[in-house]
């Protein structure tokens, strides 16, 4: 890497330390369920395509804005995932290749089981969970939880059964059980409600809650 290389690394990882803040000033995060606990996720995003990775940690909405401050052409760059050479994928195409897409075709849903938040803003959330590329890390488990999306008093957790940590291949993993949560509770209604509360299973010991919550 030349010395001009190094100092933008140096200035990033300095940024994102910088950056690193607790999920809601001033409100306390409580677990979406009794006997469980809440861990704040941490994520680890590449922000340019040659730059150094950074782990951000808080929700989707937050770390998004960290992402932005650290790189305002981060919008404008998302070209990177096609124009990556297929001999040498970058980390973006690796983590949304079909190969790393999570498979939710034996995941259980639970509809109904919690307070339920409008659709809409359930769909905002997932489509930020697709626009952060990198990966999610957890804390080892069970029953630890972090609340990836929160915004307009509608959230999307996502919980750790496993007695490991755990490490996503994207962001779109989550977003995958949030939407089929969408597709099983509302779209499979007749009517189809304009809410949703509920929870679905992966095989690999981790699930994710739709729910409303204070944020």
């Amino acid at each position: 890497m030349t010395g001009l290389g190094n100092t933008m690394a140096l200035i990033v990882l300095i940024l994102s330390a910088l950056l690193v803040r607790p999920q809601v000033k001033g409100v306390v995060v409580v677990a979406p369920m009794k006997g469980y606990e809440v861990f704040t996720p941490k994520w680890e995003v590449d922000i340019s395509p040659h730059g150094p990775s950074v782990t951000l940690s808080g929700s989707v909405e937050e770390v998004y804005h960290q992402v932005l401050q650290l790189n305002p052409q981060y919008e404008q760059n998302s070209s990177w995932l096609s124009t990556a050479p297929k001999t040498q994928p970058s980390k973006l195409a690796q983590n949304t290749s079909p190969k790393h897409v999570t498979d939710w075709s034996l995941g259980a849903t639970l509809c109904g089981r919690w307070s339920a938040t409008p659709v809409r803003r359930v769909r905002e959330g997932i489509r930020y969970l697709r626009r952060v590329r990198g990966q999610p890390k957890s804390q080892a488990g069970p029953a630890q939880c972090g609340r990836v999306s929160c915004a307009y008093d509608s959230a999307i957790w996502w919980c750790n059964d496993d007695d490991r940590p755990k490490v996503l291949s994207s962001f779109a993993s989550i977003a995958g059980g949030a939407e089929l949560l969408v597709k099983r509770c509302v779209e499979w209604m007749n009517p189809q409600p304009d809410a949703i509360g509920g929870q679905v299973f992966h095989p690999h010991k981790w699930n994710v809650i739709i729910r409303r919550d204070k944020c």
